[in-house]
């Protein structure tokens, strides 16, 4: 059993299940372990890990190898299309990018993680979408298709708010289309500050151990039930 301070910097998305999966199967093992989380966009979480300010990064896309940093990637899964509940796509078995290149897109802003992989999914398509809202979180995004204010791609939803439409919520719920393209995944995963042998704190090396070498099995019901 250990003791002492893990930094952990991730993604907004990660905060509901994934991370917190991840600290309780370590805390079971050594309970003295105490954590620093700090949130943001992709970029947010690499440029602390850079600077010294988080010991580890849990980031969609998962960060390039560096000569400064390293990385495990722990688990895929697809991204979708959400529509709003009565859209023309809805209940479709698939869909194509073509397919709502006249819809107005709610995207996550620049620096976020989900921008870079839908800004790769439209120039693979070979246009650019028009952009009706921008905004810092997924949950948003979600609440302004679910309001009919446009379509987006993010990943499975699982049981987000605005699945299930019902009369208490008017008119307002999603749904999600399955997406036609070899791009339409992420990746998650985990980064690290290279460091000289023995400069890693004991505590911080147990954890990324733990979860570059189980992460993969610890998270996978998780994932069988978002993508399901």
């Amino acid at each position: 059993m250990v003791r002492g301070r893990i930094s952990v910097a991730f993604q907004h998305t990660f905060g509901e299940a994934t991370l917190p999966l991840l600290i309780s199967a370590f805390r079971s093992r050594h309970p003295g372990a105490v954590f620093t989380l700090s949130q943001g966009s992709r970029n947010a979480c690499l440029e602390e890990l850079a600077a010294g300010e988080a010991d580890l990064a849990l980031t969609a896309p998962v960060g390039a190898d560096g000569t400064h940093l390293q990385s495990a990637p722990l688990y895929r899964e697809p991204l979708r299309l959400v529509v709003h509940h009565s859209h023309p796509l809805a209940g479709r078995q698939s869909a194509a990018l073509p397919d709502i290149r006249t819809e107005p897109f709610v995207a996550l802003e620049p620096g976020y993680g989900m921008r870079s992989l839908t800004d790769a999914l439209f120039r693979e398509a070979g246009y650019r979408p028009r952009i009706a809202f921008e905004s810092q979180d997924s949950h948003t995004v979600r609440g302004l298709v679910s309001a009919g204010l446009g379509v987006s791609i993010l990943p499975p939803g699982g049981d987000a708010p605005g699945r299930t439409v019902s009369p208490e919520t008017g008119n307002l719920g999603w749904a999600e289309v399955p997406l036609d393209s070899p791009l339409a995944f992420r990746e998650v995963g985990l980064s690290w500050r290279r460091r000289k042998t023995g400069a890693e704190p004991v505590p911080v090396r147990l954890f990324r151990d733990m979860v570059v070498g189980e992460g993969p099995q610890l998270l996978a019901g998780l994932v069988r039930q978002r993508t399901g």
